[in-house]
């Protein structure tokens, strides 16, 4: 199978969204990040320990104020029927994460952020595609 290059498939992808920076965020107790800046073979990715809402949130203030990004894509959070026994009682981190991140966007005047569900992701990038482009990190939960 021939995968065809990032900057094509991005280009693609995203037309409505400047490609000038996008920061990803992949949300949870451990949080992975890609920042996107403009050049195809300089995409950085990384996770973050959010084990609590207050250390992500001031992670991610960090990281906002440091990247500028102009768009935030984030995976949005569902619980499907086969994980309902397991969210009884949760207190539903990654959820109340997400909302924080919106407003923290809404605040830092970054814009509304654009949610996507981890099918949408995992099918445009695949870890066959992260592997050929050099953005599967082993040992990276959340960071590829």
């Amino acid at each position: 199978m021939t995968i065809p290059p990032l900057k094509d498939l991005l280009m693609q992808k995203y037309k409505e969204v400047p490609l000038e920076s996008i920061l990803a965020v992949d949300p949870g107790e451990t949080t992975g990040l890609a920042f996107y800046e403009g050049d195809p073979t300089d995409i950085r990715i990384g996770q973050i320990k959010t084990k609590t809402i207050e250390e992500g949130t001031d992670q991610i203030i960090d990281i906002l104020t440091r990247l500028k990004p102009q768009t935030v894509v984030i995976e949005d959070y569902r619980v499907y029927a086969h994980k309902t026994r397991a969210h009884t009682w949760s207190d539903l981190h990654t959820p109340r994460f997400i909302g924080n991140i919106q407003g923290l966007c809404h605040l830092m005047r970054i814009g509304k952020p654009k949610l996507q569900t981890a099918q949408q992701a995992k099918h445009f990038s695949t870890d066959d595609k992260l592997r050929e482009w050099g953005l599967y990190r082993k040992g990276l939960v959340h960071g590829r």
